[in-house]
């Protein structure tokens, strides 16, 4: 069942600033911005500086709206402006015949992160900036290349082997199979980062604690937030508590792999590594990368 946009504890202390926040950018927009000449946007439920009333199952609510307003239409949600492609070839022409205007990422307000530091340390923001030419360089040297991507065929081929022997030696016993694939999944990425792995099969409370990290990450991002409807008006506050506990999960997250990290800057300052790149690790560390640097490129 699809979760309530606020919940109910939430809303008396809620309610008040989202009724006056349309009347003040109304106001505002009115008065005080002076709007440059654009060219039209696509078409459109009537714009309102409050939420559009969405299907709780949102690609369905966009499937209906785009039967009336076409393959590329405009909505308003709170103060932002959002286009969607609901067809192939309009989406060809953002993805590919476009993508460089359109390769920036929205950054989420429960990342509690600076503009300064989203351009230094992390793939949030503007795609263009030196920091995630860097990035995308040497993820493309690293991780994607052929030599790269014949080493991880060989990883998987070697976990899976070891899930199914898992497998096979529980024979006749209840087995909670998707532990056993999340395990694997997570102990492959794990050994493509850092070489090592993260949880073991039979690991069931640190399974646990990656698992729930996991989902903590991703629920603090993708939950609807005030902040990302109304920037202008509450960039600098955290209405819902989502950045705080962004930045609480994130902490305990690094903490999977902060001893490894540490642990081979130890090594290579002295020099027990010969300088020699072993993994994506070793490499991000040659190149200068700080230990915040690393914890944001393995969270994403």
């Amino acid at each position: 069942m699809a979760e309530p946009f606020l919940d109910s504890a939430q809303t008396p202390t809620l309610l008040l600033p989202l009724l006056l926040l349309p009347l003040l950018y109304c106001i505002i927009s009115k008065y005080f911005i002076n709007k440059p000449n654009t060219p039209p946007l696509p078409p459109g439920p009537t714009p309102c500086p409050i939420f559009h009333l969405l299907n709780p199952i949102t690609h369905v609510s966009l499937a209906e709206l785009s039967q009336t307003y076409g393959p590329l239409m405009r909505l308003k949600l709170g103060t932002e402006t959002l286009v969607v492609a609901s067809s192939p070839a309009a989406a060809m022409e953002i993805l590919k015949t476009n993508d460089r205007t359109f390769s920036a990422r929205t950054v989420p307000h429960a990342v509690p992160l600076t503009v300064a530091e989203i351009e230094r340390i992390s793939f949030w923001g503007d795609a263009l900036s030196d920091h995630w030419k860097n990035v995308r360089a040497i993820c493309r040297a690293e991780l994607f290349s052929a030599k790269s991507l014949e080493a991880q065929r060989r990883l998987w081929e070697e976990k899976a082997a070891a899930m199914v022997g898992s497998l096979r030696a529980e024979e006749g016993a209840a087995v909670d199979l998707g532990r056993v694939v999340f395990a694997t999944v997570v102990n492959v990425f794990g050994n493509v980062l850092f070489s090592e792995d993260v949880v073991g099969v039979e690991e069931e409370r640190r399974w646990s604690e990656v698992k729930g990290l996991l989902r903590g990450i991703i629920a603090a991002i993708s939950a609807p937030n005030l902040g990302d409807f109304y920037p202008l008006f509450l960039g600098k506050f955290d209405p819902h508590g989502l950045r705080k506990k962004h930045r609480e999960t994130s902490v305990r997250m690094w903490g999977l792999w902060e001893r490894v990290v540490r642990e081979r800057r130890r090594q290579r300052s002295a020099a027990e590594a010969e300088l020699r790149n072993r993994d994506f690790l070793d490499v991000l560390i040659s190149r200068g990368f700080t230990d915040h640097q690393i914890n944001k490129l393995f969270e994403v």
